[in-house]
């Protein structure tokens, strides 16, 4: 084993809480707007990519959901095939897409407003949100900007961005963007996640699914912690 060089700096702790929060929000929030295409989720299936994440880990639920995944994985043998794939179509398009009744619709607004409908003030609020960072929803007018989906990827994109204002010691920068991120958790996704992953999981067929929305579980989880503690970075 070899000795510390003393001058050696170790990476700074918030560094890679944050940069842990960008690439799981990332990943788990890729999955759930991408329609599910076979390349995507068979480079999952193969890839090891559930024996650990790098947030929210110390969580009971991201503990359940690495599990599920890992046996979907297995299950798979590397090789996800056509009627397994289907049901994962199938699975999706229960609860986020259609014919018919959504089991979990992904929009905030579609949680929040008293019409229960897409394109309300809380999708509006998301935009603004949105545009204060320079991003812009590429389907903008064609289709809601507040899917839980895009949510978790603007969450991974300001920690992101903090991150590298933290490794580049524009320590105010940084704080301001770790504040822009907590609050926009705060107004936003802590005020209907939860309860969405619960009815998702509840809707969810397929253990990948299931395994999913146990991540999910975990990040809300690790987010309220945070923001309980009001953790300074």
């Amino acid at each position: 084993m070899q000795n510390r060089d003393d001058n050696e700096q170790l990476p700074d702790p918030s560094y890679e809480i944050l940069v842990g929060q960008s690439l799981a929000c990332g990943l788990i929030g890729k999955i759930l707007y991408l329609y599910p295409e076979h390349e995507f989720l068979q480079s999952l299936a193969e890839g090891n990519v559930f024996d650990e994440i790098p947030y929210a880990a110390g969580q009971a639920e991201t503990t359940q959901g690495l599990e599920l995944l890992n046996r979907w994985s297995e299950q798979t043998g590397g090789n996800l095939t056509k009627d397994a794939f289907d049901d994962l179509q199938v699975d999706y398009c229960r609860l986020f897409v259609g014919p018919g009744k959504l089991l979990a619709p992904p929009w905030e607004s579609v949680h929040r407003d008293v019409t229960h409908l897409t394109f309300q003030k809380d999708t509006v609020e998301v935009r603004k949100w949105y545009a204060l960072y320079g991003l812009q929803f590429e389907k903008l007018h064609k289709e809601p900007d507040d899917h839980i989906g895009l949510e978790l990827a603007f969450i991974a994109t300001l920690a992101s961005r903090a991150a590298e204002a933290l490794a580049a010691g524009e320590d105010a920068r940084c704080q301001e963007l770790v504040e822009a991120k907590n609050s926009f958790i705060h107004e936003h996704l802590m005020q209907w996640g939860p309860q969405w992953a619960e009815t998702a999981l509840k809707g969810a067929r397929s253990e990948f699914y299931q395994g999913v929305f146990k991540l999910i579980q975990g990040l809300f989880a690790e987010f309220r912690l945070e923001l309980d503690q009001d953790v300074a970075v």
